[in-house]
């Protein structure tokens, strides 16, 4: 009996998309914040989206960390200020407003 197989990768290395990271050393890197929305959408088999994020984050003077977005797309550029209680709900704004663009 004759089999043919066709080997179809599920899933690729994901490739790191170049994220503009401007945060406080206490915060994850760029490093990390690119290397998890890789992970992210690879999880969910979906490409890597073709935005280009810069964002800059700041701990405030209450204590908050405040998270400035840019997100430049083929239909344009859109501007987010997001305040939250933790570095790690700031790269969780980060990675979601830059998946769904």
């Amino acid at each position: 009996m004759l089999r043919t197989a066709l080997w179809i990768p599920l899933s690729a290395a994901p490739a790191e998309p170049s994220i503009s990271w401007d945060a406080p050393a206490s915060c994850p890197d760029a490093r990390f914040v690119a290397r998890r929305l890789a992970e992210l959408l690879a999880s969910r088999r979906r490409t890597m989206p073709d935005v280009q994020t810069r964002a800059v984050v700041r701990r405030t003077a209450d204590g908050a960390w405040r998270l400035e977005l840019e997100l430049q797309t083929a239909g344009g550029t859109s501007h987010r200020s997001i305040e939250a209680a933790s570095e790690i709900d700031v790269v969780g704004a980060t990675l979601w407003w830059t998946r769904i663009s």
